[in-house]
């Protein structure tokens, strides 16, 4: 295959949302999160974990986790990969080798490629052109074990994917725009000894400038992660969400309006949900994926709110409005490092 897959060190989310870290139960249904979840009361005692898991979604990744599910142009980037990329580069790779494979176009196409260390790729769909996957043409992939070599580590991807492009294409060639519709069922990815699962729908306006500069635009109504680590089970979902991601080299600048429900047991003993916008973008390494700027805003039960803003010395100022009537009673003093251990 010409296109390596890549799992990011997911602590899950983008944009759908991933979080690493904390344990907890999984919900029920392939999506992982079970009905009718309740907000969650923001006080000055659980600040920094709803912080941290936060600003984890805002990243949408788990690095801290060792493994994730989607996107990316530079495929074998950072380790610090979003799901946004991580899923565009499945995407991708899907089109490529289809194009690659010279199928037929024009009628129905139905193509088994071979993965590199095992395992298969499925292609079918319609396809206008043999030069590149292009407005109108629809994809359905689907994986079965298979398994590429991504930085020394076996990653092994199953499940399926069903892709319409809305304009724009996908090539070899760089650069390049398009528009996509996915649809994304049970994917997942198996590395490091972490299993994410993904459900759900992203609209993804993706401009891939080079290997080191791109831009993702994502919208749904629902992305779900469900993550297994050392036999610890946990699920995020992000409902009506809206995100984007920048990249810059090894620098990413994201933004995220959403409503996040987390079984992390460091929120509660049954699965909780809140409401996250950034008010100003949040900037992290790839490398470190520690943040070194942005704010990030959080609102749950009964209005309850916190506001944490990130130095670029790694210190977070979280301002807490635990009874809802706008006025921040206290600030609780974190750092990145801290809440990256909260996660």
């Amino acid at each position: 295959m010409t296109f390596a897959l890549r799992s990011f060190a997911l602590a899950g989310v983008f944009v759908l949302a991933a979080c690493g870290g904390g344990g907890g139960s999984a919900g029920g249904g392939s999506g992982g999160v079970g009905s009718g979840p309740q907000s969650v009361a923001i006080t000055e005692s659980n600040a920094k974990p709803v912080a941290a898991n936060a600003v984890d979604s805002a990243q949408n990744t788990s690095a801290t986790s060792g493994a994730a599910l989607p996107i990316g142009v530079q495929v074998d980037a950072a380790a610090g990969a979003t799901q946004l990329q991580q899923l565009a580069a499945i995407v991708k790779h899907a089109a490529t080798s289809a194009a690659g494979a010279r199928l037929p176009v024009g009628i129905s196409i139905s193509e088994t490629l071979a993965c590199s260390q095992g395992g298969t790729m499925t292609i079918s769909g319609n396809v206008a052109s043999p030069n590149g996957i292009g407005a109108g043409d629809t994809l359905s992939i689907s994986a079965s074990n298979c398994a590429e070599s991504v930085g020394g580590q076996t990653e092994v991807v199953n499940g399926q994917l069903a892709v319409t492009i809305a304009s724009g294409s996908i090539t070899d060639a760089l650069p390049f725009h398009v528009v996509m519709n996915v649809t994304v069922t049970n994917l997942s990815v198996q590395a490091g000894g972490v299993t994410t699962v993904a459900n759900g729908d992203v609209r993804l306006d993706w401009t891939a400038n080079s290997l080191t500069s791109e831009t993702l635009s994502a919208s749904g109504t629902a992305m779900s992660t469900r993550q297994t680590i050392s036999g610890t089970t946990r699920t995020n979902t992000m409902r009506n969400y809206t995100q984007t991601l920048t990249v810059n080299g090894s620098t990413f600048t994201g933004t995220l309006s959403a409503t996040i429900e987390t079984d992390s047991t460091r929120l509660g003993n049954a699965t909780v949900k809140y409401t996250i916008t950034t008010p100003t973008p949040l900037v992290w390494s790839a490398s470190t994926r520690l943040a070194t700027a942005g704010v990030v805003k959080v609102v749950g039960a009964n209005n309850s709110q916190l506001v944490a803003t990130i130095a670029a010395n790694g210190t977070v100022a979280i301002q807490v409005d635990a009874n809802g009537d706008g006025t921040f009673e206290t600030t609780v003093t974190s750092t990145t490092a801290e809440l990256s251990g909260l996660r």
